[in-house]
């Protein structure tokens, strides 16, 4: 007589229950590295914000605070001035109330980083600003160039 073999082939119940169930195990992980890029990535973002909003505001304290010393100087002679906070108002002294607005709601997006820097995209705005690189310092993100 000869032995039969039974098939240990999964049945197509089980089939789905395996697909179903790695789909979720995926879908976890994927959740987990979003919320590790997100909480790592908000502070640089916000940084990068809070700078946004102060140059288009004028504040030149607010802003050049956001700065390396390095970032700042570099930013008084790219607006020929002598200081970073003078700088800040040249740039600013040209916008209207409705570009002052404009700028502190401008998008920021593409945040990412390329140890030890760290880059934020940035939407439209009356600054024509694209992209400013950070630093991260003892716990803080610090414009080090603004474009």
């Amino acid at each position: 007589m000869k032995g039969h073999h039974i098939s240990e082939s999964p049945t197509p119940e089980g089939s789905w229950g395996l697909l179903i169930g790695t789909a979720i195990v995926l879908v976890v992980m994927a959740g987990g590295c979003v919320a590790i890029l997100s909480s790592s990535l908000g502070p640089l973002q916000q940084s990068a914000d809070g700078c946004l909003r102060a140059l288009g505001a004028g504040d030149g304290r607010a802003a050049c605070s956001a700065m390396t010393r390095v970032a700042q100087a570099e930013f008084a002679a790219t607006y020929r001035q002598d200081t970073c906070r003078q700088a800040v108002d040249e740039l600013a002294a040209p916008l209207t109330a409705a570009e002052r607005e404009q700028s502190a709601h401008t998008r920021t997006g593409s945040a990412g980083t390329d140890p030890p820097l760290g880059y934020v995209a940035l939407g439209r705005n009356p600054l024509q600003l694209s992209q400013p690189v950070l630093t991260e310092a003892d716990g803080t993100w610090l414009v080090t160039q603004v474009r």
